[in-house]
This record gives structure tokens, C-alpha cells and sequence, in this order.
């Protein structure tokens, strides 16, 4: 039932009489508005409980390399697996190799790790993973931390330091492009620029331990190709290639 709100009104009539008006109203707009405005409080706010769910789940354990040793200093990754793709999460190993993955949902996750400037190669690139593990995969249940998992990280290849420069002047040349091949494979390629480090036409990246061809393009040079290239892992490997300016018409 409504409550109805009242007030009075004094009027004076022609005739000088005194006639008392009582108004009479009903507060139920004022209860609609107020629900409607608390209704639309708790859409602003988010009134499902699931929509600030925060998982529990996680996955620890420990980085090793070919041989078992531990290794510290590796940034890891846990992403979707199977048939989906996106970055979940991050983190890096501490100074005894060891690891752990937060508030994580339940599901299965492909964990990989990677610390290529100490030559180690990349385990999700078809390119540099030549004799590596299997990718590791992970299934974590609802609030579930799955402890004691051991990622082991790809074979270590050589670290290689290449010069682009012009092959007139011998200065480096800054915009050019490098593809890197493996000869047993064309299609396995890696791409990067010169112009990754401080120093003017280099570009250093580690390589697996085959046979590798490698293609240099730059605007207003002519594009070469070197190789097939050895390198012996664990080994620091330096070439200069120069590019010769396409002649002036």
C-alpha cells in the first residue's frame, strides 16, 4: 500500500471566507525514481559477483638447461594451449632457477622460457629450435597450483654480430633488413633490423647451430645474399656484409 503524503493550502475567497485545501499526494514516483536509480547504482558497479572473480590457480617450479643446471635471470611465458593464442602471464626465474605463476583460470597452458642474450634459442620459434624439447604444456584446475614443474629451455646456438655497411663509403648502413634462413629448410626464416642497438648498422641475435643463408636489403643498395653459413654453438660469430649502391641513372 502507498503512503500518501498531505498538505494544506488556505485560500481566501471573494466572499472572505476562509477555505482550508487539503492536497493530497502519493509518494510512489518518488519510490520508482528511487529504485531505478539504485538499479542503475548497481549496473554502474557491476552487481555480478563473477565479474570480479579472481583465480587462485598457479604453477611453479623450476628452469634448467640442456643438462639440469639451473638457470637464473629467465623471463617466462604462459599462454593458451591448444588452438588459442594470447599472452596470460609472465614472470622471471630468481637466482636459483625457480618460478611461479599467479591467479591463473582453470584451463591448459603451453610455459616456455626464454634468455636468448646468454645464446639460448627459443623454443616457439620454428626457426631457432633445432633439437629442442617439446613444447611443455600444463593443465591447472580451479584454484589448483600445480608445483614442481620443470621447463627446460632450447639448445644453446651461436651469438652472431653483423655489420651492414656500404660497401663504398664502409660506413653502416641503418635502414637495412636482414633475413636469416636455415638451409635445410627455407621457409624456417627469422627477420630483424640493423637498427635494434645503439651501434650504427649491426644487429645481433643468437642462431641455431646449422647451416644458415643470410639475405640483407636496403633502400638504394642492392640486395646479396650470403652463405650457407656455419656456427658452432656456444660460439660468438662476427661478419661484415657490404651492399653495394645501385648506380645513379
Amino acid at each position: 500500500m502507498s503512503k500518501l503524503l498531505t498538505s494544506s493550502l488556505m485560500v481566501i475567497t471573494a466572499l472572505g471566507l476562509v477555505v482550508v485545501v487539503v492536497l493530497y499526494m502519493s509518494n510512489e514516483p518518488q519510490q520508482a525514481n528511487a529504485a531505478a536509480h539504485g538499479h542503475a547504482q548497481m549496473a554502474a558497479h557491476g552487481s555480478s559477483p563473477a565479474a570480479h572473480k579472481v583465480w587462485q590457480g598457479g604453477i611453479e617450479g623450476h628452469v634448467t638447461d640442456a643438462e639440469g643446471q639451473p638457470v637464473p635471470g629467465v623471463i617466462l611465458f604462459a599462454t593458451n594451449a591448444p588452438g588459442k593464442t594470447g599472452l596470460i602471464s609472465r614472470c622471471y626465474s630468481d637466482s636459483k632457477g625457480r618460478f611461479r605463476f599467479d591467479r591463473l583460470a582453470p584451463g591448459t597452458y603451453r610455459v616456455h622460457g626464454e634468455k636468448t642474450d646468454a645464446g639460448f634459442l627459443p623454443l616457439t620459434s620454428g626457426f631457432h629450435s633445432a633439437g629442442g624439447p617439446p613444447p611443455l604444456e600444463v593443465t591447472v584446475g580451479e584454484n589448483e597450483v600445480v608445483q614442481n614443474v620443470t621447463v627446460q629451455l632450447g639448445p644453446k646456438g651461436a651469438m652472431l654480430i653483423a655489420k651492414i655497411i656500404d660497401a663504398t663509403t664502409k660506413h653502416g648502413i641503418k635502414d637495412a633488413h636482414v633475413t636469416l634462413r636455415r638451409a635445410d629448410n627455407p621457409y624456417m626464416a627469422y627477420s630483424t633490423s640493423v637498427n635494434l642497438i645503439k651501434r650504427k648498422g649491426v644487429f645481433k641475435t643468437a642462431v641455431p647451430a646449422v647451416p644458415i643463408t643470410v639475405e640483407v636489403s636496403a633502400t638504394g643498395y642492392e640486395p646479396t645474399q650470403i652463405g650457407p653459413l656455419n656456427f658452432n654453438a656456444d660460439n660468438k660469430e662476427q661478419i661484415t656484409i657490404p651492399l653495394r649502391p645501385i648506380p645513379a641513372p
